[in-house]
């Protein structure tokens, strides 16, 4: 008998709908977003939800997460599931429901001038959400039939206006809603009681029975508990030294509250006594959950979720959780690159040979490295960093000639802003006001050419920031006042250029007449006579700061800003939104018009591909469908049933960690019309995923071998 096989279509995970789909996130996985709500049904089924309409959903405890597809870019902010079929998810400015465990999302309240703050649901039935209307006032909409009606509740005193309203309810009749002052009701929200005590600030608000009751306060770091059903409110003498913004109870004596910078505390006393079990430096701990005394989770920044199974004495990693601030991406072709930033215990170093699809990962510890000031890459094996001890304003030099797998440091005066390299030895330095230093000893030493120094400058020079070299004699530098130099001889002579009125970040030449300067508050100009003169362009973002430009031809451009990327197909006269994501992009590179790569905050690094190259990047979003294949488990044959439109390109079996086993079927564009079948004798047990290339879209089917 034919069992039917859950097929999921492989979609791209972070596509805005009117931007490109062509960028794929392939750092961190399965999301580096930011996640601030989860929720478990039970021990092995759960969801977490977060930036840019994120939805994971995991069915073995959190081993391995995967996307659900949400049909919004929105912030998701909280997940409220009762089953493993049915529940609901608060987003910015909509609201989600599922009844299929979340293969389908019904939307409700989707308006422009209307973001949902909060929700509270005693069942798949019955619920109340707080709208947020035009940033000054609110509204409380009930429903007790799953969301088909909505019936909109009276104001509480003119109480309901403002951001940081939370609701709570208990059960069908009696519930919280607390703004300045806690409010509550016996009978569904039609009636509200207030109580005296005020307490000011964001706060979270959970009650475990109509009488016990705890609010945690992040500005103060302090908390308040309640015996009375919330009439009265008492100030516990703990105070944290980090904010805490979100409190969990499983019974009237444990609870817990996480909040800034991986901050976890614990009662076991309903909360007279609070203890810090864990401190992680770098992510902000958004939401917590336990299913019982033992096992809980908690979501993060960064993507991050972490699962104790020991009451949260212990917490270990899941996924996500990137704080990395990268600065420097290089790719010398498609598939040889790295990766530059700093991270919690110094520099953060992560290079591929397949094009991003792997990553091997260094950090080195410098102690005494204040900031990791430039980058400089002869190619992917001789790389250069420049750092600054500020204590006693030396320069730090790490320099490495195997691609990162040994490094060296010298430390010198005085402070080296930036440098070039020519070869191995040869190359340019900048020391804050002063442009011609070389070095040709590959930086071991630096002297001052003084031939000419400066004989054609009429500023002063401060604070040189950028050097860019396209040979061994023609060259630019840039200071942080946005004046640009250029030497026609290596360094012996500079003259003034240019003088911008914004703060500059980048430059780039493409050849020695056609270059671009990028910066804050959209500085974008170009030039095409080797920079004697320079023409304002525009992205039509004015509130952007641009970090980082590059071209694969005169025509064909990328630029990367706080929260998008750009493109250009006509040499940078217009340019045209991309792609966006809650990621600062700090670094680009193109390599051809086929392939570009991106990095920037949270750790993340995104790949553009614009041509029929696909390969393996494991956790897009997915949507169910159905498809035959059989027998599941399988201990010999796998019979896989393939629709007749189907042209496929490549077929090939994953093992669990998604590394490549066995490439089953390469022939591009052949078309199957009946069956395959797939010999999996010389597995062994466990599970596996057949990825199903063709032309359109990207299927993967889950089997388990048997013996």
């Amino acid at each position: 008998m034919k069992t039917s096989l859950l097929l999921v279509l492989i979609l791209i995970s972070f596509t805005n709908e009117l931007l490109s789909n062509k960028w794929k996130l392939i750092s961190p996985l399965p999301t580096g977003n930011n996640l601030y709500g989860i929720d478990f049904v039970n021990e092995n089924v759960g969801w977490a939800v977060g930036d840019s309409g994120t939805i994971l959903k995991t069915t073995d405890g959190g081993n391995h997460w995967f996307f659900q597809l949400s049909d919004t870019k929105n912030q998701l902010i909280k997940i409220q599931m009762f089953d493993e079929s049915n529940g609901w998810i608060a987003g910015n400015n909509c609201l989600l429901k599922t009844t299929d465990g979340g293969n389908s999302w019904q939307k409700f309240f989707e308006q422009d001038n209307k973001f949902i703050r909060d929700i509270s649901f005693i069942n798949k039935y019955t619920g109340w959400i707080f709208l947020e209307v035009n940033h000054f006032s609110g509204e409380i909409y009930k429903t007790t039939n799953g969301g088909l009606n909505w019936k909109l509740l009276k104001d509480v005193d003119g109480i309901i206006n403002g951001r940081n309203l939370n609701i709570f309810f208990l059960n069908n009749e009696i519930g919280w809603i607390f703004l300045n002052y806690t409010y509550k009701t016996t009978n569904g929200g039609i009636d509200w009681i207030k109580s005296p005590d005020e307490i000011r600030g964001d706060v979270d608000l959970f009650f475990i029975n109509e009488n016990i009751g705890w609010i945690v306060e992040s500005d103060l770091h302090c908390f308040y508990k309640t015996t009375d059903g919330g009439i009265n409110w008492v100030q516990n003498s703990y105070m944290d030294k980090d904010k805490l913004w979100v409190i969990n109870f499983i019974n009237e004596n444990i609870g817990w509250a996480v909040g800034w910078r991986g901050n976890i505390v614990k009662t076991t006393d309903g909360g007279e006594t609070w203890v810090r079990k864990t401190k992680f430096s770098g992510n902000n701990i958004t939401s917590v959950d336990f299913i019982n005394p033992e096992i809980g989770w908690c979501t993060g920044t960064g993507g991050l979720i972490m699962k104790t199974t020991d009451g949260g004495e212990n917490w270990f990693h899941q996924i996500g959780g990137s704080n990395n601030w990268l600065k420097k991406i290089y790719f010398s072709d498609r598939n040889n690159g790295f990766v530059i930033g700093t991270c919690s215990n110094g520099i953060y170093f992560i290079k591929t040979s397949d094009g991003g699809k792997n990553w091997q990962q260094s950090s080195y510890e410098l102690l005494d490295l204040s900031d990791l000031n430039n980058i400089f890459c002869l190619d992917t094996r001789f790389i250069y960093l420049i750092g600054e001890n500020n204590i006693f304003e030396s320069t730090i030099l790490c320099s490495t000639k195997d691609s990162g797998v040994n490094w060296k440091v010298d430390e010198f005066r005085p402070v080296i802003t930036d440098l070039c390299f020519f070869d191995t030895l040869n190359g340019y330095g900048s020391f804050l006001s002063d442009l011609s230093y070389r070095t040709t000893d590959g930086g071991k030493s630096w002297f001052f050419d003084s031939t000419n120094y400066h004989s054609k400058l009429t500023t002063d020079i401060r604070y040189i920031s950028k050097l860019f070299f396209i040979n061994k004699d023609t060259g630019w530098s840039l200071s942080d006042y946005a004046r640009l130099y250029k030497t026609v001889d290596g360094g012996k002579n500079w003259y003034e250029q240019y003088f911008a009125n914004n703060l500059v970040e980048n430059i780039e030449f493409l050849n020695s007449n056609i270059g671009w300067i990028v910066g804050g508050y959209n500085t974008l100009i170009k030039t095409t006579d080797g920079g004697e003169t320079w023409n304002s362009k525009s992205t039509n973002d004015s509130n952007f700061f641009l970090y980082d430009v590059s071209f694969c031809d005169e025509n064909t451009g990328w630029l990367a800003s706080n929260g998008f990327i750009y493109k250009t197909t006509d040499g940078g006269e217009t340019w045209l939104r991309e792609f966006s994501d809650y990621c600062n992009f700090n670094s680009i590179i193109a390599i051809d018009d086929t392939t570009v790569y991106a990095a920037g905050s949270g750790g993340r690094i995104y790949k553009y591909i614009n041509d029929e190259e696909d390969g393996y990047y494991d956790y897009d979003t997915i949507v169910t469908v159905y498809f035959n294949s059989y027998p599941n488990p399988v201990s010999s044959n796998l019979v896989v049933d393939i629709p007749e439109s189907v042209i496929i390109k490549k077929i090939s079996i994953y093992d669990i960690i998604g590394m490549e086993y066995n490439c089953v079927i390469n022939e591009n564009k052949f078309k199957y019309k009946n069956t395959l079948n797939i010999d999996c004798s010389r597995l062994q047990i466990g599970v596996y995923y057949l990825r199903i290339f063709t032309d359109l879209k990207n299927y993967t089917v889950k089997f388990q071998v048997v013996g």
